[in-house]
């Protein structure tokens, strides 16, 4: 089983920007945008709605 995408902390940063820049987009054109899977963005969404 591999372990997934480490992303850099740079990164995750300028996603959460991303989503908090763009709230009507719906989580799955943000992850698409961003070039990563829904289930990333979704684990990051109570850092972005927070």
């Amino acid at each position: 089983m591999s372990k997934g995408t480490k992303y850099s902390q740079q990164f995750k940063e300028d996603a959460v920007q991303y989503r908090k820049d763009h709230p009507e987009l719906p989580l799955r054109k943000a992850a698409e945008n961003l070039g990563v899977s829904l289930n990333t963005v979704e684990k990051r969404k109570e850092i972005i709605n927070g």
